[in-house]
């Protein structure tokens, strides 16, 4: 499955990995990683943020991902799982997967539980409390859409 067949399964519902709390955004990162990326699942995390926080200790991350940090200079790939600080999500941060539309100025992502609970949609995000990215390594299923080089909005 490529990443736009994804969001077009899911675009408008809602998904629940666990079937605890309902849709939530790590959940549809769940059926991201199991249905595209096709990669082992992290371990269990308390809020999104773990992803971003446990990366040294969960060898599933730190084996299949690289751990890329926001730079004032930095724009998400197509594919990348982005990720949100506790400062959003009501103290869990937030995770979304990066859809390779934006510039240096706002990104979007593909979302569940950012406007509505249990609600997969589409959304323009600024930069603010944004940890980075978690970027699927050679070896998993990669997603089909490709990068728009920085220069082209410079």
């Amino acid at each position: 499955m490529t990443l736009k067949e994804f969001i077009k399964k899911y675009k408008g519902k809602g998904c629940d990995w666990d079937g605890v709390y309902h849709g939530q955004c790590v959940d549809l990162v769940r059926f991201y990683i199991d249905e595209v990326l096709k990669l082992p699942q992290p371990a269990p995390v308390v809020g999104a943020a773990d992803f971003w926080t446990n990366y040294n200790k969960d060898p599933n991350l730190k084996n299949y991902y690289q751990k890329i940090p926001n730079t004032p200079d930095f724009i998400p790939k197509a594919g990348d799982i982005a990720l949100w600080n506790r400062r959003m999500g009501k103290g869990f941060g937030h995770v979304a997967i990066a859809t390779g539309k934006g510039n240096l100025n706002w990104f979007e992502s593909f979302d569940e539980n950012w406007s509505k609970i249990n609600l997969c949609e589409l959304v323009k995000h600024s930069y603010k409390n944004f940890y980075g990215v978690l970027r699927p390594k050679k070896g998993g299923s990669m997603p089909d859409e490709h990068c728009i080089p920085k220069k082209t909005f410079e």
